[in-house]
């Protein structure tokens, strides 16, 4: 059962924040930490109960 995984504005913000951090010792390492979070993002887009279950935010 696929699932709809929305990535809003904060998200984007924040991930462009974690690579500039990272990038300003080691590019490659924020591009690869970018790629493991993105497949996260795709793994559970297609399989959203592979996620653990916790508290709900709202």
């Amino acid at each position: 059962m696929a699932g709809n995984l929305t990535r809003r504005p904060q998200a984007e913000t924040d991930l462009e924040e974690i690579w500039l951090l990272i990038a300003s010792d080691n590019t490659a390492a924020a591009d690869r930490l970018l790629d493991r979070i993105g497949n996260a993002f795709q793994m559970l887009a297609k399989n959203p109960r592979r996620a653990a279950s916790g508290p709900s935010w709202g």
